[in-house]
């Protein structure tokens, strides 16, 4: 329907409770990953660029996006090299209709995009000096 709407994620049961309206009440919807590695942080992209958004996990230990449909089965596996502390993110960075992957590293103050299986790091010059910044994924022009 065009409108983003509140899901939560549960590490210690590794599911995702998805609600398809933003109001009180249960969730619509529990998706449990059929691969959940240990200390996975969840992440949400249209991975199949069909206009709707799934849940997906990043297994930093693993350097890897492990991308779900919406019965919780693995879609798509993304390798990537990831930095200690390194954070998840997702984008349509190329403008095909399908979210793609990344992760920020704090320390370098680097963005690293994967899109079409080919890596690109970007880096914040603007950053220098800066103890802590937030990676923010969006269509800003």
């Amino acid at each position: 329907d065009g409108r983003d709407t509140l899901g939560v994620f549960n590490p210690a049961t590794k599911q995702f409770y998805l609600r398809d309206i933003n109001a009180p009440g249960f969730p619509h919807r529990v998706v449990t990953p059929a691969v959940a590695p240990a200390g996975s942080v969840p992440v949400v992209g249209d991975w199949m660029g069909n206009g709707r958004d799934w849940p997906g996990l990043f297994d930093a230990a693993g350097s890897r996006f492990l991308l779900l449909n919406d019965k919780g089965q693995l879609y798509a596996e993304r390798a990537i090299n990831v930095p200690k502390g390194a954070i998840a993110f997702a984008g349509d960075f190329n403008g095909d209709g399908r979210d793609d992957v990344g992760v920020y590293n704090s320390v370098a103050k680097t963005a690293t995009l994967l899109v079409n299986e080919q890596s690109q790091t970007i880096s914040f010059p603007q950053a220098s000096g800066v103890d802590s910044l937030e990676v923010l994924a969006a269509d800003f022009d």
